[in-house]
């Protein structure tokens, strides 16, 4: 009766390490596959990279073809004439508005300044 519960037992040990075995053929195996994830991100990194010069060589060229739109658009040339006229008004009404506010307070400082000149020769 011994005799079979050592053999039992020894069956549960072999069990048991060849579980371990196997758990840690996952464990490389999954090590293996971060590693290659890590690379192919490292890969992606270096082609953005290599990438970005001819991105930023390019927008120049974006911009000149979005100028050469804006400036094909002659049947609108009217409107962008008004709204650039709207937009001048408005930016001289707000300086003149701004200008009238400096002189108010320039005004105000003179009247300030010249009381307290009043109070200081009074005596």
């Amino acid at each position: 009766m011994m005799s079979l519960h050592a053999v039992m037992m020894s069956l549960h040990t072999m069990m048991m390490s060849l579980n371990t075995v196997m758990m840690s053929l996952h464990t490389v195996i999954m090590s293996q596959q971060i590693l290659m994830m890590s690379l192919h991100t490292v890969m992606m990194s270096l082609h953005a990279v290599m990438m970005s010069p001819q991105i930023l060589m390019m927008s120049p060229q974006i911009l000149m073809m979005s100028l050469h739109m804006l400036m094909s658009l002659q049947p609108y040339d009217d409107i962008t004439t008004h709204i650039h006229d709207d937009v001048t008004t408005r930016n001289n009404d707000i300086l003149t508005h701004t200008d009238d506010i400096t002189m108010s307070m320039l005004r105000l400082l003179a009247i300030e300044l010249g009381m307290h000149h009043q109070e200081t020769t009074k005596y």
